[in-house]
């Protein structure tokens, strides 16, 4: 994953391919289950909004998030995301690393 995602207001792309795995470094199979990114303001404890990612190779761990038009309608500044997954057996885990964001305003 990236240091810090870079986007300017009002983006939908690019979109962000993430490869969840356990522990031991080994691709988590997403068959029948979910990733989420919870997505809110650096510092602050409210989410904005949470998308669910696209399942782009589930058996090997692989999910896509793909921006929604006014996902990034937000001020300009820095966001942290979270990434929560639900497995098919129920059993949910949230990655402890955060994905960084960093949105600028349009020139427009």
């Amino acid at each position: 994953m990236a240091d810090t995602y870079k986007y300017v207001q009002g983006d939908t792309g690019p979109q962000i391919q993430v490869t969840i795995t356990s522990a031991d470094g080994t691709a988590t199979n997403l068959t029948g289950g979910a990733v989420t990114l919870h997505f809110r303001a650096a510092g602050t404890t409210t989410v904005l909004f949470s998308r669910v990612l696209v399942l782009a190779d589930a058996p090997n761990g692989k999910a896509v998030l793909q921006w929604q038009t006014g996902d990034l309608d937000v001020d300009a500044g820095n966001y942290e995301g979270e990434l929560e997954t639900v497995l098919s057996s129920g059993l949910r885990e949230t990655r402890f690393e955060l994905l960084k964001f960093k949105i600028r305003e349009d020139f427009a």
